[in-house]
């Protein structure tokens, strides 16, 4: 895989949110490789979890929360948020059964580190604005501790609710799209902006174009709150 992927991921992030610090830098890039498999062992807790955080969010603060963003520079791996999805009324059991259901990621910590080489060789080339010291700092302590944890800033700012969906383009997610007024109801393969942008050979990085995976936002008031990171 390129370097052009993997920088217009990470640009996409900052655009998106602009106060992502390093840790959570190396979380997204964790999510990606990885996908959350280790959550998916007991599917009566992870719906059980799910449900209890679903009553706790309030959709309805700071609007425009894109119902779902890529984790992965080229992979259909996605961040599921869970306020648009409530605002739109789904069934948090529902979800929460979709997903502990879904297929393995079946990544693996050599992938992650393939990719965290690119993110380190991206800000030794001065192309994403973090310190190559820090980064590799925070990559090794993710390397021994397992998954990271979003930074406090992160936390505090855009509230992070959401579970992870290893392969958004799968037929077998059309029925939450449509009931979630993403793409029409169309599925997630019909929907021409749902076809991944930034892999190997792509000319040139995108002008604003933020890291959303579906077409269109949910509802009309979409808000960051809560206080949960559980997502992988």
């Amino acid at each position: 895989m390129g370097l052009l992927a993997l920088e217009r991921l990470v640009r996409g992030h900052l655009r998106q949110y602009p106060e992502l610090e390093a840790a959570d830098l190396v979380k997204l890039i964790w999510q990606g490789a990885l996908g959350m498999d280790h959550l998916l062992g007991d599917e009566a807790a992870f719906v059980a979890e799910l449900a209890r955080e679903w009553e706790a969010l309030d959709p309805s603060l700071l609007p425009g929360e894109p119902l779902a963003v890529r984790v992965h520079p080229t992979d259909p791996v996605v961040r599921l948020h869970l306020r648009p999805l409530k605002a739109a009324g789904l069934d948090p059991r529902a979800v929460g059964r979709a997903l502990a259901r879904q297929p393995r990621r079946g990544g693996s910590v050599g992938a992650f580190r393939s990719l965290w080489e690119g993110v380190l060789a991206l800000a030794a080339d001065g192309r994403i604005p973090f310190s190559l010291g820090e980064l590799a700092d925070v990559g090794r302590r993710a390397l021994r501790g397992g998954p990271p944890a979003h930074s406090p800033r992160y936390r505090e700012r855009y509230r992070p609710a959401y579970r992870l969906v290893h392969d958004a383009t799968s037929p077998a997610w059309g029925w939450l799209w449509g009931a979630a007024g993403a793409g029409a109801g169309q599925g997630l393969l019909a929907a021409p902006a749902l076809e991944l942008k930034g892999g190997v050979g792509d000319p040139e990085l995108p002008g604003e174009e933020p890291p959303e995976l579906l077409p269109h936002r949910v509802g009309g008031a979409q808000g960051l709150v809560g206080d949960h990171d559980v997502g992988g």
